[in-house]
C-alpha cells in the first residue's frame, strides 16, 4: 500500500493531538477543528491521520499559530484522498482508540422518561429520581468482569439529594452537570486561554472544592471542549477575558458535559472536604438498553 505524498501520519504515544467539535450556523453537521503543538509539521493541504481523538483521517483547510498550539480547520479525506496505491485483501479488526473507562454509555430515552414519569416500576431496589438543576458531577470509575461481561462504573459525586440513596437504589436523573477533570496544564495567549486536562478517576482521598466546581461551571459556557489521546486528555479553549478567578493546575473543574443516566448504587462514600464543603460519592454501574436493564442490575451488580 502506498499513500499519497500529503498523508502525515502522528503517533498518539508522540503527539497529542486535541479534536474540538464546532458547530456553524451554514452547515447543520458539526466540523472539527484539532488543536496540536506548534512544533507538528503539518500545514493546509496535507492529510492529517492519527489513532486518537476517535480517529483522525482530515484535510487541514486552514493552519493557525498560537502561542504553544497549532489551530487547524479541517474536513474529513476519503480513502481515495489518502491512498495512491493498494494490492491486498485481509480481513482487520477493529480496535477501540479510546480508553472505554472513559465512554460515558447514554440511557434509552423512552426508558428515563418512563422511569421519570413512574411508568416503570423497578422491583427490590429503591428508586430515587434526581430533580432538574440539580448538581450532579461524574467522575471515572472502575472496569468489573460479570459473568464474562466487562462493566464500567463511573462515581457520582452529589450535592443535595431528595433522600439518601443506599447501595443497591437506582438514581435517575434528566441531566448531569459534567465530568470533574484535574488541570494539568495551563496557557493563554492574546486570543484565547488553553486549559489542558485529564478526567478524573475517583478514589476515596481525593481533593474536591466546591467553589472551585461552581465556578468553572458558570466560567466555562463559552468554552469549547476537547479531548485527546485515548480520550482521558481535556483540553478546555477559552475567550481570553478579564476574569476576577483564574484557574491553575491541580484545579479540579467540570470539564466535558455529560448526559442523564440511569445507574445503580455499587458503594457509597460519604466525604467532608472542608468547612461546609461537603459531597456525598456513589460508585456507579450506567447503562439500560431497555426495560429489563434494571432487573439485570439487581441479578448482576
Amino acid at each position: 500500500m502506498q499513500l499519497a505524498k500529503n498523508v502525515k501520519i502522528v503517533e498518539p504515544n508522540e503527539t497529542v493531538i486535541y479534536a474540538c467539535p464546532i458547530t456553524s450556523d451554514v452547515e447543520k453537521d458539526p466540523s472539527l477543528l484539532f488543536v496540536a503543538p506548534k512544533a507538528l509539521d503539518v500545514k493546509a493541504g496535507d492529510i492529517l491521520s492519527s489513532p486518537q481523538a476517535g480517529g483522525i483521517m482530515h484535510k487541514i483547510v486552514n493552519a493557525v499559530n498560537d502561542g504553544p498550539f497549532k489551530v487547524l480547520l479541517s474536513s474529513p479525506a476519503g480513502l481515495q484522498e489518502v491512498i495512491d496505491y493498494a494490492d491486498f485483501k485481509e480481513e482487520l479488526s477493529l480496535l477501540s482508540l479510546d480508553d472505554e473507562l472513559t465512554l460515558e454509555d447514554e440511557p434509552d430515552e423512552q426508558d428515563l422518561h418512563e422511569l421519570v414519569s413512574g411508568n416503570i416500576t423497578v422491583n427490590g431496589s429503591r428508586l430515587i429520581i434526581l430533580p432538574s438543576g440539580s448538581a450532579t458531577y461524574k467522575c471515572l470509575g472502575h472496569t468489573y468482569n460479570v459473568d464474562n461481561l466487562t462493566v464500567h462504573s463511573y462515581h457520582l459525586v452529589l450535592d443535595k439529594l431528595p433522600a439518601s440513596p443506599n447501595i443497591g437504589d437506582i438514581i435517575v436523573a434528566n441531566e448531569s452537570s459534567g465530568f470533574i477533570e484535574t488541570v494539568i496544564r495551563t496557557y493563554k495567549t492574546d486570543e484565547a486561554q488553553y486549559l489542558e486536562t485529564r478526567l478524573l478517576q475517583c478514589t476515596d482521598h481525593f481533593p474536591l472544592n466546591k467553589t472551585s466546581l461552581q465556578l468553572s461551571h458558570q466560567h466555562f459556557e463559552k468554552a469549547s471542549f476537547c479531548s485527546g489521546g485515548d480520550n482521558n486528555p481535556g483540553l478546555l479553549v477559552l475567550p481570553n477575558e478579564k476574569k476576577e478567578h483564574q484557574f491553575a493546575v491541580n484545579d479540579s473543574i467540570i470539564g466535558r458535559p455529560s448526559q442523564g443516566f440511569i445507574a445503580k448504587v455499587r458503594t457509597q462514600t460519604e466525604s467532608l472536604r472542608t468547612t461546609q464543603q461537603f459531597f456525598q460519592i456513589f460508585e456507579v454501574a450506567f447503562s439500560l438498553p431497555n426495560k429489563n436493564t434494571c432487573n439485570y442490575l439487581e441479578k448482576r451488580l
